[in-house]
C-alpha cells in the first residue's frame, strides 16, 4: 500500500489519451490517497468522450468510496475540474501540501511555471489548436502528435525552465520537493528538489509512487 499516487496529463476525451492504461492502474491500485494532478480531462474534447473514458470515471467513482482523491485543476481542466470533483466525490484543489515521514512535499499541475503560457496566451492557443488538428488527422498511433508535443516542449525549452522554477519555489518555501506534471516528460533526480510524474498520452506512460517511507518511485506501463 501506497501513501500516495500522483498521476497527471491523462487527457481523457483526447486522441492521445491511453485510455486502456489508465484503466489498468486504477484496476490495480493500491493508495491511500489518489491525486489526480491536472488535465485529467481535455476540456477541448468533453463532447467526444468516448466509452472507454466513461468507463475511466465510473472507476475513479467507485474508488472515491475507499480512497481518497484529490483532484488539482490544469490548464486543460480548469474550467471543469471543480464540478467534475463534485460530481464524483473528489477533494478539488488548486495546489496540495502534505508530509510524508517529515519529508514536505507541494503539488501543483505546472502551468504556474510555464512563463510561455503567460507571456504568449494567443501563441499558445494557436498552438493548442493545432495540436489537436494533428490529433484528428493523425493515424491512429499518434505518432506524429506526440512527436509534436515532445518537440514543442523542447523547443520553449519549457521542462528545464519549469524545473529551475520548481526547485526554487521549493526552496524559498521550506518544500523538500515539488511535484509537477504539464510537460508530460517524467522526471526524477536525487539531486533535485523537483519530480515530475509524466502522463498516460504518450506510447510510455508514468505515474509516482510515494511510500511511507517518504521516497518517490516512478513507475511505468
Amino acid at each position: 500500500m501506497n501513501k500516495y499516487v500522483v498521476a497527471s496529463d491523462w487527457h481523457i476525451g483526447s486522441e492521445v489519451c491511453q485510455r486502456e492504461k489508465i484503466i489498468n492502474l486504477l484496476k490495480t491500485l493500491k493508495t491511500e490517497t489518489l491525486i489526480l494532478n491536472g488535465d485529467i480531462i481535455d476540456i477541448n474534447h468533453t463532447k467526444r468522450l468516448k466509452k472507454k473514458d466513461w468507463e475511466i470515471l465510473s472507476l475513479l467513482r467507485k474508488i472515491s468510496k475507499t480512497t481518497r482523491i484529490i483532484y488539482i485543476r490544469g490548464n486543460h481542466d480548469q474550467e471543469v475540474a471543480e464540478l467534475i470533483s463534485e460530481l464524483l466525490g473528489f477533494e478539488f484543489k488548486n495546489e496540495f501540501n502534505f508530509i510524508v515521514n517529515d519529508i514536505k512535499y507541494h503539488v501543483t499541475h505546472g502551468d504556474f511555471f510555464d512563463t510561455f503560457i503567460s507571456n504568449f496566451p494567443i501563441l499558445t492557443e494557436i498552438a493548442t489548436v493545432f495540436y489537436y488538428l494533428i490529433q484528428r488527422i493523425s493515424p491512429k498511433k499518434q505518432a506524429l502528435a506526440r512527436a509534436l508535443k515532445r518537440q514543442s516542449k523542447s523547443f520553449i525549452k519549457c521542462c528545464d525552465k519549469i524545473r529551475k522554477h520548481a526547485e526554487k519555489y521549493a526552496e524559498s518555501n521550506g518544500f523538500d520537493y515539488v511535484i509537477c506534471g504539464h510537460t508530460h516528460q517524467h522526471y526524477i533526480n536525487p539531486d533535485s528538489k523537483y519530480v515530475n510524474a509524466g502522463c498516460f498520452t504518450e506510447v510510455e506512460c508514468s505515474y509516482l509512487e510515494i511510500k511511507t517511507s517518504g521516497e518517490n518511485i516512478l513507475k511505468f506501463i
